[in-house]
């Protein structure tokens, strides 16, 4: 009796049944690309022993890269060099500059205000700005800024300047640092509630605000 044998179309289901279940079968990792002969010979070992392995080589992290990520606060450049309307008026720093704990001196009177804020300067700057031009609108009626050009140079437009007094990038800390320099400076603009804020309120380890 003659023996039959598959045709193409039985060898191709079979083809497929064990690719499918080599897939499953197969784990994918990730390495970090060094050099192809580096791949190589990774490939070749695993072809040669048949593991279940499928690498995939991805690029390494470069050094300015991971220099970066872990120095969010280091200091860059301001986004509109030579418009910049902050940046001129700014010391230890620029606009660009997170995790700030900021003075601002309204050069009409020399009185100031001391606040705290992570997202670039200039965000927070802009907002004191705009509501010491605009103090009788009611979105700035709470903010320090506002209040004093209301009450003091109803009608004059605002003179500030800015002064980076410490960066840190953990909120607990900033707000110790923050503290420290209200009781130290005794910003006239802020309100009494911040005047009598101690470092004890605050649950961070006290952090070494820059020396200026």
């Amino acid at each position: 009796m003659a023996i039959k044998t598959p045709d193409n179309t039985t060898k191709r289901r079979r083809k497929r049944r064990e690719e499918k279940q080599y897939k499953i079968l197969t784990v994918t990792i990730t390495l970090p690309y060094t050099t192809e002969k580096d791949a190589y010979t990774i490939r070749n070992f695993v072809n040669k022993n048949a593991l279940p392995i499928r690498p995939i080589f991805t690029p390494g992290k470069k050094l300015k890269d991971i220099l970066t990520s872990s120095r969010p606060l280091d200091q860059q450049s301001c986004v509109k060099p030579g418009l910049c309307i902050f940046c001129p008026k700014i010391t230890g720093g620029t606009c660009t500059s997170k995790g700030c704990v900021y003075q601002i001196t309204c050069e009409l009177c020399n009185q100031t205000y001391i606040g705290e804020s992570y997202p670039p300067l200039h965000i927070r700057l802009r907002s004191h700005l705009n509501a010491a031009k605009s103090p009788t609108k009611k979105s700035y009626k709470n903010n320090a800024l506002g209040q004093h050009y209301l009450k003091e140079h109803t009608g004059i437009s605002p003179v500030l300047s800015y002064l980076i007094l410490d960066q840190q990038e953990k909120t607990p800390r900033r707000k110790a640092s923050e503290a420290i320099q209200i009781r130290q400076r005794k910003p006239v603009m802020n309100d009494k509630a911040e005047l009598h804020t101690t470092v004890l309120h605050t649950s961070a380890p006290h952090p070494h605000p820059r020396s200026h």
